[in-house]
């Protein structure tokens, strides 16, 4: 009896061993496959609010201008302060090499 069990265990792991790229692989397949429906909902999500937030401000009577002209100039801000810390940290790391 311990021996037919003995044969039986070794014949599942031979069969797991065998088995486990063929799993790996179809967990991976798997994997990518629900991260492209969120990449789709997404999407869908995102065009659908690129088409409803202008039309609730106009309803609202908020003008987009109101709204685009901070963020451009926030942004511009954004880029010449990135810029000046990015430009003083090369220098330091120059120096300690």
């Amino acid at each position: 009896m311990n021996t037919v069990n003995a044969v039986n265990n070794e014949r599942c792991e031979n069969m797991l061993k065998r088995l486990t790229p063929d799993i790996e692989m179809k967990c991976q397949q798997i994997r990518e496959n629900k991260h492209e429906k969120f990449m789709a909902r997404l999407f869908a999500i995102l065009c659908a609010m690129v088409l409803i937030v202008p039309c609730v401000l106009i309803v609202v009577g908020i003008s987009i201008w109101t709204i685009l002209i901070p963020v451009a100039v926030l942004s511009v801000v954004f880029l010449i302060v990135y810029a000046v810390i990015f430009s003083f940290g090369g220098n330091e790391n120059e120096q300690i090499q």
